[in-house]
């Protein structure tokens, strides 16, 4: 893996592993235990959907074969239906903890739902991003099943991919950029967080000033 510099704690995380079995293959089965079937803990798959399932759905059938389990998601922002399916599942104890990484543009221009949802979801277990991810890592003592791909956590009638794989380093990568990124309180407090997180370290500014006075000095 790179290196990361000092200070360049917002670098991207990226996950090496060797190559394994998988399944690749177009379905236009009407449910996410129909598309997806049994999981191995050797065997991953990708598959490419008419998208008559969500997210949400795909997260349920995982629950529904690996039992119980700690459900971390990364989304761009959330409506509040998912919110309450979400919680169900939590209420239920199929979800034995529930924790997010939502977008920075979810606090500043959906105010009013995004205190709805923190309300819901609570706000211990939030944290901000500028994601457009779509990841769920779903995780007891046996499975660290890591769902990705460009599913909303709401169904979109048009084609989606998904991939799932049981794989411990990909959901601890996931669990690492949680744990770097800023907790919050309130949309505000969301808006600020991200703001400290994202403002330049020092070696970008002076790199900046550097590219400054050299324009300076080509002009």
């Amino acid at each position: 893996m790179p290196e990361k510099k000092s200070g360049e704690t917002l670098l991207p995380i990226t996950h090496y592993r060797a190559n394994r079995e998988r399944r690749a293959y177009l379905t236009r089965a009407a449910t996410a235990a129909q598309a997806i079937g049994p999981l191995s803990k050797t065997v991953g798959w990708t598959i490419i959907t008419n998208g008559s399932f969500s997210m949400i759905d795909a997260i349920r059938h995982v629950l529904s074969e690996t039992g119980p389990a700690h459900l971390l998601l990364t989304t761009w922002v959330i409506g509040m239906q998912e919110v309450v399916d979400l919680t169900d599942l939590r209420e239920s104890r199929r979800v034995l903890s529930l924790r997010f990484i939502v977008d920075r543009g979810f606090f500043s221009t959906r105010e009013a739902k995004a205190e709805e949802f923190l309300r819901l979801a609570g706000v211990a277990d939030v944290r901000i991003s500028s994601s457009h991810a779509k990841i769920a890592t779903i995780r007891n003592a046996e499975w660290d099943y890591c769902l990705r791909g460009s599913m909303n956590l709401n169904a979109n009638a048009r084609s989606e991919n998904l991939d799932g794989d049981n794989d411990a380093a990909l959901c601890d990568a996931v669990g690492s950029l949680y744990g770097s990124l800023p907790a919050l309180e309130s949309p505000k407090g969301a808006r600020d967080g991200f703001a400290a997180a994202m403002a330049p370290k020092p070696w970008e500014k002076r790199m900046a000033a550097r590219m400054k006075r050299a324009g300076r000095l080509r002009g």
